[in-house]
């Protein structure tokens, strides 16, 4: 089976322990990098679960949309949906979206899991309008930095910042692109 699918399953068969399970967790990763999202506009969540960053109050203000590739994830993910957040079930490598419709896109520890993660970048930058900005985090102990540097410089984007914390297992990157 390949990896896409495998996943696909994993987050299927958990979706009902997800949030008991990794709430504290994506909630590190969520904080360490909250600062670095502005207050108004559209924010696309890449891999979003069960979206358990529309619980933060920092987006109220902010338009989201959720991607999933796992169907019993969104369906959680629908009760917290509101008038101005809502979820899609997609593959984030091939995104249901026009071009440069984002104005902030995030990812929470989704690299690792792609089959393709430069397709899954140069998606991002067709999603991402010029002024957009990137929101990864990645686990550190999966994080080969330079070649995902290196992904980014082929597709124009540049990491501003590395944010990191002690009691997280992820790296954040705010990034933007050239």
């Amino acid at each position: 089976m390949c990896k896409k699918l495998t996943v696909k399953d994993d987050y299927d068969k958990n979706a009902v322990y997800y949030d008991r399970r990794y709430a504290r967790i994506q909630g590190v990763k969520y904080n360490m990098l909250l600062n670095h999202l502005p207050k108004i506009g559209l924010l696309f969540d890449l891999g979003c679960g069960t979206a358990l960053i529309v619980k933060l109050k920092k987006l109220d203000k902010l338009r989201y949309i959720g991607v999933d590739i796992s169907a019993k994830m969104i369906k959680i993910a629908l009760k917290r949906r509101h008038f101005y957040k809502n979820f899609i079930i997609g593959d984030v490598e091939y995104l249901p979206l026009r071009e440069k419709v984002a104005e902030v896109i995030s990812a929470f520890t989704v690299l690792q899991n792609l089959e393709d993660q430069p397709l899954f970048i140069n998606e991002v930058k067709r999603i991402l309008n010029k002024s957009g900005l990137v929101i990864l985090s990645v686990l550190k102990k999966n994080l080969s930095l330079d070649n995902l540097k290196n992904i980014l410089v082929k597709n124009n984007f540049i990491i501003e910042r590395k944010v990191e914390e002690n009691d997280s297992e992820d790296l954040g990157l705010v990034i933007s692109s050239i």
